[in-house]
């Protein structure tokens, strides 16, 4: 049995506000294999980006555990954590942001190396042009600024910066959004060609569900800081079966004008819940059309869909379809994992 690379483990992640404590993240359970990309979509404030930013340490954990290799990263010292920084990377969202416009180009893909005392001066600057080579950027602009680049060339340079570790873990957080649609695609085949020459794993946060669809090998929804479904691309994105991921897929429009007027649309009234009281019960129970009495009182757990051809599944249960709803549990179509 193959071990994953990556393992959340009851993660919960708590900030004090004024006016309360806000849960961004309850309960959350993961787990990464080896040369994976796993999607964690949902919309804004369903507390994906707190989960990456959790699993790279830019956050600490109330609650859980995170693992990388079996090795149990969550409460490290700085100076243990060090050997881990260079297997977990991250991508941030804004390229304008994440950037030191201080720094040239080479400075900033070269400083990890630095940092870490990775090789020697010339042969550091022999890895950054490699890997600029690799993220389809000319080596002449390793003498430039930030502030001299588009937004898609400066995402390609935080993508150059967080592979010149040869990281095992990739944490991309919605690395596109930020860019232009014309420039989205590029930088999205982009990662798909490099995911497959270097063999890392991606955690993959978005939105979109286009881009998930065309990126990841699994799906993980979130609502309102807790997994509502999870399972395979084709599984979630096609045929969800939880009412959130309904109401996602039926909310992407289609390309042809006629259909789009055509579709029928359920769409969830009301708004998400205020985090700072969130529901006793389901967490969309507030919202959703097939809430009952026990919806509204009593929080469900996330379960196997008893429908999913087990032969599919993985060594490691990866392969799994569950969701977290009374509803299709009264009608027998999850099981108790």
């Amino acid at each position: 049995m193959t071990s994953p690379l990556l393992e959340i483990d009851g993660l919960s992640v708590s900030f004090s506000v004024p006016g309360g404590t806000v849960n961004a993240v309850r309960d959350v359970n993961l787990e990464l294999a080896k040369g994976e990309i796993l999607g964690l979509v949902g919309e804004t404030g369903s507390g994906k980006t707190t989960v990456g930013k959790a699993v790279v340490r830019l956050l600490e954990p109330t609650a859980g555990r995170i693992l990388i290799d079996g090795v149990d990263i969550t409460h490290l010292s700085r100076r243990a954590m060090r050997p881990y920084r260079r297997q977990i990377q991250m991508v941030f969202q804004d390229p304008y942001s994440s950037l030191n416009p201080r720094m040239s180009v080479g400075q900033l893909i070269g400083h990890p190396l630095a940092i870490h005392g990775i090789a020697g001066r010339s042969e550091r600057r022999k890895l950054v042009e490699e890997v600029v080579d690799k993220v389809g950027l000319s080596r002449s602009v390793l003498e430039r600024y930030p502030g001299e680049m588009s937004g898609g060339q400066r995402q390609r340079v935080g993508l150059a910066r967080a592979l010149v570790l040869s990281p095992a873990l990739l944490v991309a957080d919605e690395p596109v959004s930020a860019l232009d649609v014309s420039v989205q695609a590029g930088i999205l085949n982009l990662l798909v060609d490099l995911q497959q020459e270097l063999g890392f794993s991606c955690l993959f946060i978005t939105h979109d569900l286009g881009v998930a669809e065309h990126l990841c090998d699994r799906v993980a929804v979130m609502y309102l800081g807790e997994i509502v479904e999870i399972g395979r691309r084709d599984t979630v994105l096609v045929d969800g079966s939880h009412p959130y991921t309904k109401s996602l897929l039926e909310a992407v429009p289609v390309p042809d004008p006629v259909l789009q007027r055509s579709r029928e649309r359920s769409t969830l009234p009301g708004d998400p819940p205020d985090p700072l009281s969130p529901p006793i019960g389901c967490a969309l129970s507030p919202r959703c059309p097939l809430a009952d009495s026990r919806c509204l009182e009593e929080h469900p757990a996330l379960m196997v869909m008893r429908s999913e051809d087990s032969s599919s599944n993985t060594s490691l249960g990866l392969g799994e379809h569950m969701v977290r709803c009374h509803r299709l549990q009264e009608a027998g179509l999850l099981v108790s994992k």
